[in-house]
């Protein structure tokens, strides 16, 4: 049946290059039986090509006929729209078939610029972009610019044209979304540890945590210096005025009996001086300890001290909300890395495209701001 339907579309698409009508009709009528949705696409785009109108009509059958919609199909149906000089049509057909339906790139964004500059449609390009995508390539941010009569700006002391950039908090439904997600992929068969956890969390006023075992096996192996390192970290941040606190398995404290006695007598003290402070969350040893920390920093919008890319997770409990993967975007904002003793803070702003006032700040790839005054 594959190979049928393979063949017959290719020579659906050859008469649809050779433009006979007719035969196009004819071969249609014989072939839309199958109910493809490649055979669809094609007498879709063939329509577009002099009938914006029969497409439109055949696009609203399609559904009806329970072919799966996708954005190659509504996308061109958009951009037709346009070019049929009726910008409220497009912008109505976008906001019904396409926008929180399917993503646009940049390539995309690309096309509408200079239909939406023509019909002087700028608050919908730039809330189309906002939607979409986090920022774009410099190129394209100067296209946008000779368009607009805008300009690019560096970032100097946090702000961008003398305006201070915003960090852009993760909304109510986005930190439920990525806590349930959680629960569901590595706490659900651990109800007590989770019920601890949450009450923990009630009365912590911790602001930064910090991924334990990352700082203890980034040079390799559990060391003295590995505990040195945690806790110098740890100790820098508290005289800095933040709250931090050691997310860390268990197991560890029970493995320092291998270390010397000496050097076990100094980890137990800096063990203490933790637990005193109650800067201290340990977690059992049979419980994934990163789902127990991006858990809490979450929960508190907290940040985390880790040079974890934290791979496993995005794909296991993140989600997509149209123009990023939400548990990348929150890494990006509230990760502090390290080299040694030498922690790097993300900026405190959101690198997304944000409004203030009167103006949209649009981040571009080399870590400017397209700043469009509406």
């Amino acid at each position: 049946m594959n190979k049928l339907i393979k063949r017959e579309n290719r020579v659906f698409k050859e008469l649809i290059n050779e433009g006979d009508s007719e035969k196009i009709e004819e071969k249609w009528k014989e072939i839309k039986i199958y109910n493809i949705q490649s055979t669809y696409t094609l007498y879709l785009t063939y329509l577009l090509t002099f009938d914006i109108e029969k497409a439109l009509e055949f696009f609203r059958k399609m559904g009806n006929e329970s072919i799966k919609i996708k954005k190659r199909h509504t996308f061109p149906i958009f951009l037709s729209l346009f070019s049929e000089k009726s910008s409220i049509k497009a912008i109505n057909f976008y906001k019904s078939e396409i926008n929180k339906k399917f993503e646009l790139n940049e390539q995309d964004a690309q096309k509408i610029l200079p239909l939406c500059f023509s019909y002087g449609d700028m608050i919908f390009f730039l809330n189309l972009l906002q939607s979409n995508l986090n920022y774009i390539s410099y190129n394209f941010a100067k296209r946008i610019g000779k368009q607009y009569k805008s300009f690019i700006y560096p970032i100097v002391d946090n702000s961008c044209n003398g305006v201070k950039l915003e960090k852009l908090p993760t909304s109510p439904l986005t930190k439920s979304i990525l806590l349930d997600n959680i629960q569901y992929v590595y706490l659900q068969k651990y109800n007590k540890e989770t019920k601890n956890m949450i009450n923990f969390i009630k009365k912590s006023t911790h602001n930064i945590i910090l991924d334990g075992a990352n700082i203890l096996y980034s040079a390799g192996k559990v060391t003295f210096d590995s505990y040195k390192l945690l806790n110098k970290i740890y100790m820098q941040l508290l005289k800095s005025g933040y709250k931090p606190i050691v997310v860390l398995c268990n197991k560890h404290y029970k493995n320092i009996k291998k270390f010397p006695k000496d050097v076990q007598n100094v980890v137990k003290y800096i063990y203490s001086v933790w637990k005193c402070n109650s800067d201290l969350y340990e977690t059992p040893v049979y419980i994934n300890d990163d789902c127990i920390f991006i858990y809490i920093a979450i929960s508190l919008n907290a940040q985390v001290v880790s040079n974890d890319k934290f791979r496993d997770h995005i794909f296991k409990i993140s989600f997509k909300d149209f123009n990023n993967d939400v548990l990348k975007r929150w890494i990006r904002d509230n990760v502090i890395t390290f080299v040694g003793d030498k922690l790097t803070f993300p900026p405190p702003y959101s690198r997304q495209i944000q409004v203030i006032e009167d103006k949209y700040y649009i981040p571009t790839d080399n870590n400017m701001f397209l700043v469009v005054k509406i």
